[in-house]
């Protein structure tokens, strides 16, 4: 006759007879507290690199609204618009085909989904509606569908790429 067998025996992928770790009488294997001081510990490491990287993410931000302003007074000239506007930092109001055109120019394969361009445009304020709303996937769509600037993007299954000869 077998004998019972104890529950805390029976088969583990590490084999039929070796035991499984105790858990203690909280519930939580011993690992658990170790684990929990080891982050405590070095909590005030995680919040201090936490800070610096908040820093210098704010900086980066600020260098990229400086560095779009510098770009549209850019173009601004080569385009000849007023030239007093360019000179006086303000930022040229795109349209939304040249927002389209601007992020698809700095992304290295000059492809992007409608999503992923309408989600640059918006967080870079490159294109605003006269009703302050987002631009919404199917307006990126719409525009790369258009004949009206076939010359400019050509889409495909979801994604909007920039012709050779608009780089």
């Amino acid at each position: 006759m077998k004998e019972p067998v104890d529950p805390s025996e029976k088969a583990s992928p590490a084999g039929p007879h070796r035991r499984r770790p105790q858990a203690t009488n909280t519930g939580m294997s011993t690992s658990i507290p170790a684990l929990s001081k080891v982050l405590e510990d070095s909590r005030p490491a995680i919040e201090a690199g936490l800070q610096e990287a908040e820093r210098e993410l704010a900086a980066l931000n600020e260098r990229r609204r400086e560095l779009e302003a510098l770009i549209a007074r850019a173009r601004a000239a080569l385009r000849e618009l007023d030239p007093s506007a360019a000179a006086s930092g303000q930022q040229q109001r795109l349209t939304l085909h040249e927002a389209m055109e601007l992020v698809l120019t700095e992304h290295p394969s000059h492809a992007m989904s409608v999503r992923e361009l309408a989600r640059e445009i918006n967080e870079r304020e490159l294109y605003v509606k006269r009703d302050r709303s987002p631009v919404e996937p199917n307006q990126i769509h719409a525009r790369a569908s258009s004949k009206t600037y076939a010359d400019r993007f050509e889409k495909k299954d979801g994604t909007v790429r920039l012709r050779r000869e608009s780089r």
